[in-house]
């Protein structure tokens, strides 16, 4: 028999409401399958006896421990509708349940390099890396001593940019079907942050998380959801992860914006892209949460990214247009999105705490709004945020040098 705690039916249709970002013609959640977090301390006669009383299959298990709880991916039955989902979360044995979000790469237009050329690097001179006493600055930090990892497609180990640059790898799944794995939008984004040769990296002494959480489905989609991502937070955690670059971007998600806060609240710097919807899109789920700092993208002349989403999130802007990544095994390309300038913060992020390793993440926040050069509107706008990130700046504890 199932237990059932009854809720007044204006609490529950407000509840069967979630605010849904746009992402285009990409479904937004799983229309198959939905996600179930159950109360802490379950035992597991109890979780058996929850899929039993709803006929539910269950696809997979997890317990994140950043949570601490058990955590179900789950098959609709053909008579269950999302609606009843979201009613299911009345049951004395639920925390929380919800449908299982999508989330895609925040990356756009890709143009061939046809060689591996660091003047193409533009991007160190407008983060101020390139200017008369700055290159002190970086040579003292390089990242080294801090664990980033990067919550993505996976990062490719047989490409000479990054060699050796991984430290340890997680990966959800293995693809079935017409799934795949392709760690591109991961290495061009590991790249920006840690290449070794054949480009700069920001910080290119950092060590590397590897959480591939996103595969490509049968349209040719790169897409995670909600239970793979929290589930690859929750081991970069695990893995003393100092920062989290989230590339990505979807919808409001219960699940994964509790965990973004516990990973937050244990010190965890947490970096994602605004988005790539254009400018009568708000500003995209991560980033649109309040421990996160939300990034947008700029050009060689400090202009925003013509489809950057744009809103009152927006914290930091960064170069994100016509950037330098690694592609395939060894080749290297120009690519545009708030993707590539997350990167660039988190590589940002990573210089400083090596310098200042007692730095909290309000400190680190602060640093980087403080240094950053002030674009559009005076003072934080929706556009560009606090404005584009001066690194040097920032290492030298925000003052000009």
């Amino acid at each position: 028999m199932t237990s059932r705690i009854q809720l007044p039916e204006t609490l529950r249709v407000a509840r069967a409401k979630p605010r849904i970002y746009s992402i285009g013609d990409k479904p937004w959640a799983s229309d198959t399958e939905f996600v179930v977090a159950l109360y802490p301390g379950l035992p597991d006669g109890a979780i058996d006896a929850f899929i039993a009383d709803y006929g539910l299959d269950l696809i997979e298990r997890t317990r994140i421990k950043l949570l601490d709880q058990v955590v179900l991916k789950l098959r609709y039955p053909e008579d269950m509708s999302p609606r009843d989902v979201l009613d299911m979360a009345t049951d004395i044995r639920v925390f929380r349940a919800q449908p299982d979000y999508f989330y895609y790469p925040s990356s756009g237009e890709q143009s061939r390099a046809s060689v591996p050329y660091a003047g193409l690097q533009y991007a160190f001179d407008r983060l101020g890396l390139e200017q008369s006493g700055a290159q002190a600055n970086r040579l003292e930090a390089s990242g080294e001593g801090v664990r980033l990892a990067v919550i993505d497609s996976g990062i490719r180990s047989d490409h000479p940019a990054l060699t050796g640059a991984v430290s340890s790898r997680f990966t959800a799944f293995v693809p079935t079907g017409e799934a795949q794995l392709v760690p591109e939008h991961g290495t061009a984004v590991a790249s920006i942050i840690a290449a070794q040769s054949g480009m700069r990296g920001m910080a290119r002494n950092v060590s590397l998380l590897s959480a591939q959480v996103f595969q490509a489905n049968a349209q040719g989609n790169m897409v995670a959801d909600s239970f793979d991502i929290v589930r690859g937070i929750d081991w970069a955690v695990q893995q003393g992860a100092d920062i989290l670059n989230l590339s990505f971007a979807g919808g409001r998600d219960d699940l994964l914006e509790m965990a973004l806060l516990k990973a937050s609240e244990k010190g965890v710097v947490l970096v994602a892209a605004a988005g790539n919807e254009g400018a009568d899109a708000p500003v995209a789920f991560p980033a649109a949460y309040a421990p996160v700092i939300a990034v947008t993208a700029t050009d060689e002349e400090d202009a925003l990214y013509v489809f950057a989403n744009q809103g009152d999130d927006v914290e930091l802007a960064a170069p994100g247009v016509d950037i330098l990544v690694a592609v395939g095994t060894n080749g290297f390309a120009l690519q545009s999105g708030t993707s590539m300038a997350t990167a660039y913060i988190s590589g940002a992020v990573a210089l400083l705490l090596q310098k200042e390793p007692e730095l909290s993440v309000e400190e680190i926040k602060q640093r980087l709004s403080g240094s950053a050069l002030d674009l559009g509107p005076q003072g934080k706008d929706p556009l560009f945020g606090y404005g584009r990130l001066d690194v040097s700046r920032a290492l030298a504890g925000g003052e000009p040098d």
